[in-house]
C-alpha cells in the first residue's frame, strides 16, 4: 500500500548519501508528516528516513532505471 505523500532520495556513493541525509534532516524538521525514504548503494542507519531501499552503485543509470518504483502516491524524487 503507497503512503500518500513522500520525498525519494536516489543516490550514489558516500558524498551524495551524506549530502541526502543532511537534505532528509532539514525536510523532517520542517515537514514531519512527509514521508522520506532513501535508495543508495552506500548503508545508511538514519532516523529521518522512513523507507530505506539499496540500488546497485556504479552507473547512474541505475538511479533512471529506479525512478519510476515509487513508493508514494505523490512523490518528489531527489537526485
Amino acid at each position: 500500500m503507497q503512503q500518500a505523500a513522500g520525498a525519494r532520495f536516489i543516490v550514489t556513493g558516500a558524498q551524495c548519501t551524506a549530502a541526502a541525509i543532511e537534505a532528509a534532516y532539514c525536510a523532517a524538521k520542517t515537514k514531519s508528516w512527509l514521508m522520506i525514504g532513501i535508495f543508495g548503494d552506500q548503508p545508511v542507519a538514519d532516523r529521518d528516513f522512513h523507507l530505506v531501499g539499496k540500488i546497485a552503485g556504479g552507473s547512474t543509470h541505475r538511479k533512471h532505471e529506479n525512478a519510476g518504483d515509487s513508493p508514494f502516491q505523490e512523490t518528489l524524487c531527489l537526485d
